[in-house]
């Protein structure tokens, strides 16, 4: 099956670019939806400490309960400040990636190109006006 998506295959730094900025929006997806699950479970969390410390009397399993939603929203913040660290590297490698793949880019490849078109332009202009020749044709005889 073929990609509908053509990918920048003409230049390293296109790709470098283009690369960075794809690996960046990842990203801040992934800071979105991890600080989004991680909310979710710390209010879940407190609304079931919240009952149990509610009632007059808690059972023990009532207790283990507690104590085991603290340790998870204690785990759940530890991994997110880790993730967000991660995420943190991530996120400064695909803004190095893109500032170095759109500079080089922009800088020495894009100049090139853009002359190579001017000069396709000004052949294409002289050809035009070059009179056109008929070509020989031996007299019949």
């Amino acid at each position: 099956m073929e990609s509908r998506i053509p990918l920048p295959t003409d230049n390293i730094y296109k790709f470098y670019a283009l690369f960075g900025f794809v690996l960046l929006i990842a990203s801040m997806a992934a800071f979105l939806y991890l600080h989004k699950t991680t909310n979710e479970l710390i209010f879940e969390a407190a609304i079931a400490v919240e009952e149990v410390a509610t009632k007059e009397k808690p059972t023990s399993v009532d207790t283990k309960r507690k104590e085991m939603m603290e340790k998870r929203v204690a785990v759940a913040v530890e991994d997110r400040n880790l993730f967000n660290n991660i995420l943190f590297a991530v996120i400064s490698v695909a803004l190095c990636l893109m500032a170095y793949g759109f500079w080089h880019w922009q800088m020495e490849v894009q100049p090139k190109q853009d002359r190579l078109l001017d000069l396709q332009i000004e052949k294409a202009e002289q050809d035009l006006k070059k009179p056109e020749r008929k070509p020989f044709r031996a007299p019949m005889s």
